[in-house]
This record gives structure tokens, C-alpha cells and sequence, in this order.
């Protein structure tokens, strides 16, 4: 029986130090066991997480949490649960957790409300953040299994029908509130919903995709404190019901607004109108952000920005807006409006003549977006199968002529947003909608007027200069002109933008003319991040980055660079650089060496060198020898394992190549080269002599006929004056 009981407990401990041993370390306090195939949490002891306090047990696959599995584990503050197969917690599976702070249950096979019992989350009196969307939906909210959780502040669930029971009466300090996909189905808001909500003081309310359909007038009132409403992608729900709703909250106190996808099947689908009377049903005072991005919206009556005075960031992009919207928007009779508003960003990215009725579907609605500052930054490109752009050329010069006046009167703007706007900027187009601007130079017969501008975002247009433009723009701070047709960088205006820190400029024709391209880049002194890829580029000068002390991303991808003759010797501060898909057949000797011996070398720096065609060849020993020793550098390759190339007829990972072996046979290649050559050499100069010898044979036996007779005249006077002795 002992020896019985000794091999359980061995195994056991075994079992338990296996399980452990899957796991690891993320900083100090976090043990990460994601991703281990786990079925069973009890197997872990307390000694396990000593010093730990967050736990990481996501996407694995944990059926059931049993009765005090967690009680060993009083210290944790932090626990995820996240992508399991979870269908059954147990009702004292949390006893323990009394400094829980943050839980995540969501995407398991959880069922509202049955799987949380009364009192499952009674433990839990610290817990402040609770995630569980991703359940199966069966109607009411675990309302008598969440009123223990007096000090919760953060609660994302999956929607359901049904209004919030009388439980969260008690979740007093609860401040935001997400109902997210998937599988969120609130047809209908009615005034009674939140009515159980009324002593909290939720300032961020989510309902994304849910399917709203019907939102009553007063179904906000119980939110006093609201400061955030996101209602992203319930796309039969329609702008002036949620308007009418905010507007029924006593004091209404909301700042940020997101309307995105929620007009795109109302009224059969039809083109809508954003005018004074859908969005003028209140005074928004406090208004700051409003995005109605993707609602097929026509027009827009600047009258509703009356109803807004502190708006900041004002998002109308993905939408259909008609061009001569421009001149409407900033005509001489808004100038007053203008001249006091405090608007910083503006953002027309696909506004003019395109087809977003995808676009949608792609970002928005398919993203658990959480209703944060980068929420109102832009959004990642599209590539062009994602959405259908209707090319747009207008008919009548005067949408820049519009822009032109905004700027003007709106000195306060920071951020302007207009990549595939459908707006043509050419040169011709801008010499004939500014000509009532004075002159400045040849090329440009107008200013841009003074301005504050800090970001600038004129991508995905049909261009091939911006000079016009970027006069006057001291400034600016990053610009965006990718994807556009420019084939040089003006030196005069870069020099006039002091202050430009990041430069986005892919998808141009900077690589028809390398030494252009190079100027300007010598010219940007205080550049952090410079893009350049897809640009044609063959080769850089040598002194391209002379200049540029103060850069931290270079990305020269996807370009046709064959060699790297430029030099880092003055990147002191690069961390991050891209030479991806390139016709590099391996780094040249004196690259790596610069590599090697880089002022920064207490930095860690990121090079990528992805799809380029190596040849694992004498040419490339050097290379070969730096990849393996690149810790030492403190380099990291990005995508190191797909780094291959071909050695001796095969296609092979780079450090897979026996360099020695390679040295050892370049060797005795270049000695046989050395012998072979100094050889062919000799027989040359051989041959070389021959023929000579041959040519002037007869000079050649003239002048030893000569040299032979001097010799025996010399030799016989010698005998005849030679005295006799006796």
C-alpha cells in the first residue's frame, strides 16, 4: 500500500510540474498559459504562481471550473479564461479571489443566464473589470448572479432582448458598459431597458452590432453622467432616433458620438441627408467627436454644427458626399461660423464619390472597437478589392478653391484627412482653382494661407506634386502622400517644413530620379519615420542619410534594390528598418560591417529582409557569418524563418549552410583562380615574347652579328699589343 501511495503522489507531482512547466514568464507578475492545450486548472498548486499576480489561461481547451479552483490563489488580481470550452462554472469556483480585480470569461459555451448562478460572483468583492460576451443567448441578463459586484466599473456582455433586472440596482459604480458581438441581439430599446441602471454613473455606453432596430426617446435618461455613445453598425437603427435619445437626457453631458453604419439599410437603402432637422433636435454643448462615417450620406448642412459649438473632430468619411459639398461647406456666408469654431481634425478618407456599402462589413462591424482616442484616428488602407472606388473627376475647379478658404478662416485645424477623396490634385488643377491667391513662385501662383496644421493626409489621390499645398504648413508634422503619382520631392519646400517628423510616401515614382530623392531625404533633419516603399527605387547614393540623426523607421520595401550602397554611420537612432522584397541576393561586406559596428549598438534594431532572392555564394560568407551571430549585434531579423536561399542546388534556411565548408571551398576556388590566372599569365607573356622574337628575328640576328665581330676585333687588339716578355 505505501509503495502504492508513493507512486500516485510521484506521478502526481509529475503531472502537476508537467502542466507548470508549459507555461511562461511575461515580466514579473504575469504567468502565461495560453495556448498550452489545457484541459484542467486544478492540477496547478499554489507554488505555481509565487510572485505572480496575472494569469493567462486563454485558448485552451478547459471545460469546467470546479469548486475552489482558484482558492489557492488569493494573490492573483488578473485572471483570462478567454477562447476555452467552458460550460459549466461551478457556483464556488471563485472562492478565494478576494483581490480579483480583472476577469475575463468570454468566447466559451456559457449560456445567459443559466450558467451564473446566484452568488457565483460573490467572492469577487474587489472585481472592477468583467468581460464575458461570446455566450449563448438565451434571454434574461445574470442580473442576481452580477449584484454582488458592488465595485464593478467595466462590464461587457452580449446583448440580449431583455431589459437589465433589478440586480443592477446595486452596480452603482459601474462607468462603462459594452453590449458586443457576436451573437448581440437588441432589436428594440425601450424607455424601461437601462431603467435598473439609474444609480450607476455609466459615462461610456457600447451597443455595437446588435441589430437595433427601434431606440425609444427616453431610453437614455437613466444615464446622467454619459459621456461616450457608440452605436457603430446597427445599420437599420437611423441617426435621428439616437439623436432624439440624447437629447432627452437631463443635462445632457455627451462629448464623443459614434454613428458609423447605422443608415446603410434605412429608407430601402436610399442616399440619405444630414441636415439641421435630423441632428438640431437638441443643443450638444458639450459635443467634442462625432464620426458618421459609412451612412451613404449625400449631403450635409453645416447649419447642424450650430447645434454643436464645442465640436473638435467632425468624421464624415466613407460616405457619398457630392463634390460641390466642399463649397457649401466653407462658402463665404459659414465664414463667421468658422472663424469661431473649435474644430482641430477634419477626416473626408472615401467621402467624394465612392461605394462603401462593404467597407462596413470589412472594419467596423467585423472589430470589437472599443470607443477610445484611436477610435478618431485613421483607419488601416483598403486594399483595392475590398472596396469599389467610382472614380471621380470633377467637372468644375472648385472644391481646392473651397479647401483653401477653410484653411483660411479656420486657423485652429490641426488634422485634415482627405486620401481618396476623389479630389484631383495636379498642378494645372491647382494653377487654376487658387489663381486668386498671390504668387510665389513659378510653378505656384498662390500662398497657402497661414495655418496650424499638424497632420496632413492627402494619400490615395492621382497627383504627381503637392508643392502648391505644403508652402505655409510650418507646422506640420506628418504627412501622409502615398499612393499618389509624384516623381520628385521639391528640396526648397521640405526645407520649409522644420518641424516634419513623419513622412509617408510609398507607392510613388521617387525612384525615377535616385539623386532627387536623396536631397530630400538629406533635407528632412528631423525625420523619425520615413516610408518609402513601392517606389521603383533601384539604388540610394551613398550620402542619402547623412542628415538624418534623429530617424527611428526606415521602410524601403518592396522596391528593386539590388545592392545597399548607402551609409548608416549617421543612423544613431534607427531602431526599425524594413528592405523587404528587394532583388538583395545577400548584404555587401561593408553594409554588415556598418551593421556590426553601429554607434547604437545599446539598441536593439529590427531588420526585416523578407523576400528577397539570397544566394548562399563566396559573395555571401560574410552575410552568412553575421546572420549567426546577429545577438551579438543586438539585432533582431523579422520573418527570420522564412529567410532562405539557394546553396548548392537546393533552397535552404540561411543558417542551415555550413559556412566553414563554404569558406574552406571559396578558398581552395580562389587559390585555383590565383594559379590558373598567374599561369595564363606567363604562357601570355610567353606567347607575347615569342611573336616579338619572331617579328624581329633578323634586327634581332643583325645586331649579334654585330655584338659578335666588335667582340673578336676587340679581342685581337688585345693580342697585338699584349708586350712579350723573355
Amino acid at each position: 500500500m505505501a509503495l502504492t501511495f508513493c507512486v500516485l503522489l510521484i506521478n502526481l507531482v509529475f503531472i502537476v510540474n508537467a502542466e507548470t512547466g508549459r507555461c511562461s514568464q511575461k515580466g514579473q507578475n504575469k504567468l502565461d498559459c495560453s495556448q498550452r492545450n489545457l484541459t484542467d486548472v486544478s492540477k496547478f498548486n499554489a507554488s505555481t504562481l509565487i510572485n505572480n499576480t496575472e494569469w493567462n489561461l486563454s485558448f485552451n481547451t478547459i471545460r469546467v471550473v470546479a469548486n475552489y479552483t482558484f482558492e489557492p490563489f488569493g494573490s492573483l488580481t488578473v485572471i483570462d479564461l478567454s477562447f476555452n470550452e467552458i460550460s459549466v462554472l461551478e457556483v464556488h469556483c471563485f472562492v478565494g479571489l478576494q483581490q480579483l480585480k480583472v476577469l475575463n470569461i468570454s468566447e466559451n459555451q456559457l449560456t445567459l443566464p443559466t450558467s451564473f448562478t446566484p452568488g457565483l460572483f460573490e467572492p469577487l468583492t474587489a472585481l472592477e473589470v468583467l468581460r464575458m460576451e461570446g455566450t449563448n443567448n438565451k434571454g434574461a441578463y445574470p442580473d442576481q448572479a452580477l449584484q454582488h459586484l458592488e465595485n464593478l466599473k467595466e462590464l461587457y456582455i452580449q446583448g440580449t432582448g431583455q431589459a437589465f433586472g433589478s440586480g443592477f440596482v446595486k452596480l452603482q459604480q459601474l462607468r462603462v458598459l459594452y453590449l458586443s458581438p457576436p451573437g448581440c441581439l437588441v432589436h428594440e430599446i425601450h424607455n424601461s431597458t437601462f431603467q435598473h441602471l439609474r444609480n450607476s454613473s455609466v459615462e461610456i455606453l457600447g451597443i455595437q452590432s446588435c441589430d437595433v432596430r427601434q431606440f425609444d426617446q427616453g431610453a437614455l435618461v437613466y444615464f446622467p453622467f454619459l459621456k461616450s455613445l457608440s452605436v457603430v453598425c446597427n445599420k437599420r437603427l437611423g441617426i435621428r432616433r439616437v439623436l432624439t435619445a440624447i437629447a432627452n437626457i437631463p443635462n445632457n453631458q455627451v462629448e464623443t458620438l459614434v454613428l458609423d453604419s447605422i443608415e446603410i439599410h434605412d429608407s430601402a437603402g436610399e442616399y440619405q441627408n444630414f441636415f439641421s432637422d435630423v441632428v438640431c433636435l437638441g443643443v450638444f454643448p458639450h459635443l467634442k467627436r462625432l464620426s458618421i462615417r459609412s451612412n451613404l450620406i449625400l449631403r450635409i448642412s453645416m447649419d447642424i454644427l450650430k447645434c454643436m459649438p464645442a465640436l473638435e473632430v467632425f468624421n464624415v468619411g466613407f460616405n457619398n458626399l457630392l463634390i460641390y459639398q466642399l463649397n457649401d461647406m466653407f462658402a463665404p456666408t459659414t465664414r463667421q461660423f468658422w472663424e469661431n469654431c473649435n474644430l482641430t481634425e477634419l477626416d473626408f478618407t472615401y467621402a467624394f464619390g465612392t461605394n462603401i456599402v462593404k467597407y462596413e462589413d470589412w472594419y467596423y462591424c467585423t472589430s470589437n472597437l472599443r470607443l477610445t482616442e484611436d477610435y478618431f484616428r485613421p483607419k488601416p488602407a483598403l486594399d483595392s478589392w475590398k472596396l469599389q472606388r467610382i472614380p471621380f473627376e470633377p467637372t468644375e475647379p472648385t472644391q481646392d478653391k473651397t479647401l483653401r478658404n477653410f484653411v483660411s478662416v479656420n486657423p485652429r485645424l490641426q488634422i485634415l484627412h482627405l486620401d481618396f477623396a476623389g479630389i484631383l490634385l495636379t498642378k494645372s488643377v491647382l494653377h487654376f482653382m487658387w489663381r486668386e491667391g498671390s504668387v510665389s513662385s513659378p510653378e505656384c501662383d498662390f500662398v497657402m494661407p497661414r495655418n496650424d496644421f499638424r497632420f496632413v493626409n492627402f494619400s490615395h489621390n492621382v497627383a504627381d506634386t503637392f508643392d502648391c499645398v505644403l508652402r505655409g504648413m510650418n507646422h506640420l508634422q506628418t504627412i501622409d502622400i502615398s499612393h499618389n503619382q509624384w516623381k520628385r520631392l521639391n528640396v526648397e519646400i521640405i526645407e520649409s517644413l522644420p518641424n516634419l517628423r513623419v513622412v509617408f510616401m510609398s507607392g510613388n515614382r521617387f525612384g525615377s530620379d535616385s539623386s532627387l530623392l536623396s536631397s530630400a531625404i538629406k533635407a528632412l533633419t528631423k525625420a523619425e519615420h520615413i516610408t518609402l516603399s513601392r517606389n521603383g527605387i533601384k539604388t540610394l547614393p551613398e550620402d542619402t542619410f547623412q542628415n538624418n540623426k534623429e530617424l527611428h523607421t526606415l521602410d524601403l520595401s518592396h522596391n528593386f534594390l539590388s545592392d545597399l550602397a548607402f551609409t548608416m554611420k549617421n543612423l544613431s537612432s534607427l531602431a526599425n528598418l524594413d528592405i523587404s522584397f528587394n532583388e538583395l541576393p545577400s548584404l555587401q561586406f561593408n553594409f554588415v560591417g556598418e551593421l556590426s559596428s553601429r554607434p547604437s549598438l545599446n539598441k536593439t534594431l529590427k531588420l526585416n529582409l523578407k523576400g528577397n532572392p539570397f544566394q548562399c555564394n563566396c559573395d555571401a560568407i560574410d552575410f552568412l557569418k553575421f546572420a549567426k551571430q546577429i545577438l551579438d549585434y543586438k539585432i533582431v531579423f523579422e520573418h527570420f524563418e522564412e529567410y532562405a536561399c539557394q546553396y548548392d542546388g537546393k533552397n535552404i534556411h540561411i543558417t542551415e549552410v555550413d559556412v566553414a565548408s563554404l569558406e574552406a571551398a571559396c578558398a581552395e576556388s580562389s587559390l585555383l583562380v590565383t594559379v590558373s590566372a598567374t599561369l595564363s599569365s606567363i604562357i601570355v607573356l610567353l606567347i607575347i615574347i615569342s611573336v616579338l622574337v619572331y617579328k624581329y628575328r633578323w634586327k634581332i640576328a643583325w645586331n649579334l652579328y654585330k655584338a659578335r665581330r666588335h667582340v673578336r676585333l676587340l679581342c685581337s687588339r688585345e693580342n697585338v699589343q699584349r708586350p712579350q716578355y723573355a
